[in-house]
């Protein structure tokens, strides 16, 4: 199964691509309408449904993601890679949860300003900020949609990156997908032109401006990482074959 070619033969993101490649990295903010309406609202909004996808909505129109790599893009592709790997692993799993977790795993990211802990938290925080947003929701209803939202946060807790390495083992089938998903933005169009500069300017911020890195040194680390779903693996691998 080529997961690579399935994903994006549709060319689902375009409408992100040129502002990018023609005029460098402009912020997501100034385009936060359009980009979550146009591509986010087509993939995931019959599975999440109009109202919740509505509160969280509300709060991305409120959040800081235009960073060069950790922006609104990266998270839309973590969230549509996961769905991918878990429908292609034919394993139960809770979808709600696992979106949420990935539309919002590095919402109000620093771009390499903060440590991990600190984005991790800062993105917790935001998709803690949906459940404001459902006041038209009944007591029961609220009740199940918040056991969703903390279990969203477990998955998110569990990509934090600290000291050149994971600080946390995946401890979910959910939290498996996200973990391999949030690796393999090489498998997606926008990698060599959007993702791996920004990749690079954002670990500059982090490391130091005399900070380089090649796209063989990214595939390189990229080999080395553990995959955690059989999916994972085969889109890494058709991806570096390609």
């Amino acid at each position: 199964m080529n997961l690579n070619n399935k994903l994006y033969q549709a060319g689902k993101y375009q409408l992100l691509v040129p502002t990018y490649q023609e005029d460098g990295f402009v912020p997501f903010r100034e385009r936060d309408g359009l980009a979550i309406q146009s591509e986010v609202s087509e993939q995931f909004e019959d599975i999440l449904g109009k109202e919740l996808f509505q509160c969280l909505l509300l709060v991305y129109k409120d959040s800081h993601n235009d960073q060069p790599y950790h922006n609104l893009l990266h998270m839309v592709c973590v969230a549509d890679i996961a769905y991918q790997i878990a429908l292609a692993s034919k394993s139960e799993f809770d979808v709600v949860s696992l979106l949420l977790a990935g539309l919002f795993h590095d919402s109000n990211h620093s771009g390499g300003f903060a440590a991990d802990d600190t984005n991790i938290r800062l993105a917790t925080n935001s998709l803690r900020r949906v459940t404001i947003n459902a006041v038209h929701y009944n007591d029961e209803a609220l009740d199940e949609f918040w056991k969703l939202i903390v279990k969203a946060q477990r998955i998110i807790v569990e990509t934090e990156y600290m000291n050149g390495k994971f600080t946390h083992e995946p401890t979910t089938f959910e939290s498996m997908c996200i973990r391999d998903a949030d690796l393999l933005m090489v498998a997606t169009p926008y990698f060599k032109d959007i993702f791996f500069p920004g990749l690079v300017e954002e670990m500059k911020v982090s490391l130091g401006k005399d900070f380089s890195m090649t796209y063989e040194d990214n595939l390189n680390w990229l080999k080395k990482q553990v995959f955690y779903t059989e999916a994972g693996k085969q889109m890494l691998d058709e991806t570096i074959s390609n």
